[in-house]
């Protein structure tokens, strides 16, 4: 096995990006997609390339946590789960002391 990724073509017809393997079996890296400008089939081949690699890297995309919240719900119905379980200890904030340089 070598290091050099294996370039894949683009994930079907409807989709104008492509995909490198991270691994043989698990994962790919995304390559000339901005997620917010996707249409409903890239976000389809998405899915099933995720279902597919498990795992999906696009690297340098800047959206607003509510960009970011819709296009998660894009993806689907969204699960959430709670930070804190009932009876734990109360959360403490985090502090710096100090030069935190």
């Amino acid at each position: 096995m070598t290091d050099q990724a294996i370039s894949a073509p683009p994930i079907d017809e409807k989709s104008r990006f492509s995909h490198s393997p991270i691994s043989p079996r698990f994962g790919s890296e995304l390559e000339g997609v901005t997620l917010l400008e996707m249409t409903d089939d890239e976000v389809g081949a998405l899915k099933q390339l995720g279902a597919e690699r498990g795992v999906l890297v696009v690297r340098n995309q800047i959206m607003t946590m509510d960009q970011q919240a819709a296009f998660a719900h894009r993806l689907g119905e969204l699960t959430t789960y709670p930070v804190k379980k009932t009876g734990s200890l109360p959360e403490r904030p985090a502090r710096t002391v100090g030069n935190p340089c």
